[in-house]
């Protein structure tokens, strides 16, 4: 048998606010963070509107990191965003973990790909946990660079069974909370810190995604320029974003006496190994992933009531999306309540699908579900029925997250609020 994973804890930093009550303030208030870009230079290229965090972040540096490490988070977008994370929620997790035995604790986290600043990081986290006296099994993924951000966490929470990095692109963190999960579900460990981040809020990311054709022409206001699941579409807005979600086991929630926020029914993920930069247009590698997800949750399509899907607003994706939303769903998908929310917050690629999650945790537990803000004329096909013109304000308990990225790789995550 499966043991029961639960949600304890979550901490989201987005271009719509820092931290948790702030995004979902103006998540209520149905504003977007879409504008012209001001954190890199954009004088020569053809478009530069996105989704960007506007807080210096280096308001979260403690004063007795040292020098390195303080001049490594300034040059390190992704780093920082995961610190200042870290620092929001640290006081949080520490009680949790402080007699916990390290082997019975992880760390995972979705990662953008990255133009390669780990000579420093490496050498630290290296020297640290040599000063500790830990030995080498105990942080042995992390010898890939991608896995340093896990490793920082590792060392910080004290949590050393594995320190894993997962590079899907946009569907990395929603596979690294499901990943976390299954770990717990299998026994491995009980104790499990998870999310991503990720910012293509610079040059090599955002012309990468220009070149690509996968961001929106700008419209007037520019707050309406990405159209999730819209006829009029024309592409998605770049973003930056990180979170962390703190996942434990049924006996950890039972032993400290800690009540859960929810609980993870179930998770799937498949590959549609069509095209490195498009997804299958039939949909079925979505398709099988969101069955997946029902499969091991052991629930039927009509008792999921609310979807956050990946919406992207990209004229290839959302076509894809709506076709597998049918055909894993069926006529069910008539009565379920489904949005995306990247039209306020843009698109974080790998810190899209923690992001997105955090967003459902929160629409649940404040029982308000967001509308697709710019969805006027939407895609006419079977039962889907998107959420427009308006949130609806309804008690909601069971939902889930929908992420898929680069290379066909796609990822449902299921989940019931407690």
């Amino acid at each position: 048998m499966k043991r029961k994973v639960y949600v304890l804890d979550y901490e989201l930093i987005s271009p719509l606010g820092i931290g948790n009550k702030q995004v979902f303030e103006n998540i209520k208030q149905n504003v977007s963070a879409v504008n012209v870009l001001t954190n890199f230079y954009t004088e020569g290229l053809e478009l530069n509107i996105g989704a960007e965090i506007k807080d210096h972040l280096t308001r979260f540096l403690a004063p007795d990191e040292d020098e390195q490490f303080k001049e490594f988070f300034k040059i390190e977008r992704k780093f920082a965003l995961i610190y200042a994370v870290y620092q929001l929620i640290k006081n949080r997790v520490l009680p949790m973990v402080e007699d916990l035995d390290p082997m019975q604790g992880g760390v995972v986290l979705g990662i953008g790909a990255d133009c390669g600043v780990f000579e420093f990081m490496e050498r630290y986290i290296r020297e640290i946990y040599v000063e500790r006296e830990m030995s080498i099994l105990e942080f042995k993924n992390f010898f890939q660079p991608i896995d340093i951000y896990s490793a920082f966490l590792g060392m910080r929470f004290n949590l050393a069974a594995f320190q894993q990095g997962i590079l899907t692109a946009c569907a990395a963190s929603n596979q690294a909370i499901g990943w976390g999960a299954e770990a717990i579900a299998d026994g491995l460990v009980d104790f499990v810190v998870t999310g991503g981040t990720d910012s293509i809020i610079n040059t090599i990311g955002y012309i990468a995604f220009e070149k690509l054709g996968t961001l929106a022409e700008p419209d007037e206001p520019l707050a309406n320029t990405c159209k999730p699941f819209d006829i009029n579409r024309s592409g998605t807005v770049a973003a930056e974003a990180a979170g962390i979600v703190v996942l434990a086991s049924e006996d950890f929630v039972r032993e400290k006496n800690i009540k859960p926020r929810f609980e993870i029914l179930g998770y799937g993920s498949s590959l549609d190994a069509y095209m490195i930069t498009a997804p299958d247009p039939t949909g079925d590698g979505m398709r099988r992933a969101m069955e997946s997800a029902l499969e091991s949750a052991r629930i039927e399509p009509s008792q999921v009531e609310y979807i956050n899907a990946h919406g992207t607003g990209t004229e290839l994706n959302d076509v894809a999306e709506v076709k597998a939303l049918n055909d894993a769903f069926g006529p069910a998908l008539e009565k379920i309540l489904v949005s995306s929310t990247k039209d306020r917050h843009g698109h974080a690629i790998a810190a899209a699908g923690v992001q997105e999650f955090i967003i459902t945790a929160m629409a649940l537990e404040n029982s308000f579900i967001p509308h697709t803000r710019n969805l006027k004329n939407p895609i006419q096909d079977r039962w889907f029925r998107p959420l427009m013109d308006k949130p609806v304000k309804k008690q909601v308990n069971v939902a889930m997250n929908c992420n898929y990225g680069f290379g066909g790789v796609n990822s449902a995550l299921i989940f019931k609020r407690i």
